[in-house]
């Protein structure tokens, strides 16, 4: 959960800021007067599949590093 909102915090900072490079500024420079809509979903979606991909991944890492809070014992 935390990587998602990271991922958005990033991205919102990349808007205000006038970031260089990143999904942010590639959005923000197609969405000002091209009119290509299908690449500013396009790049939605993959900010999303990033975000779903950051956080099982960091899920994995949480299982492997601290094994003792997911055995079945107690609560």
């Amino acid at each position: 959960m935390a990587s998602a909102v990271i991922l958005i915090v990033v991205i919102s900072v990349e808007y205000l800021a006038g970031g260089v490079i990143g999904v942010g500024k590639f959005t923000l420079d197609w969405a000002s007067g091209s009119g290509r809509q299908d690449v500013i979903l396009a790049v939605t979606i993959l900010a999303g599949v990033i975000g779903y991909l950051l956080d099982g991944g960091f899920l994995k890492l949480q299982r492997v590093l601290f094994k003792w809070k997911h055995r079945g014992g107690g609560k």
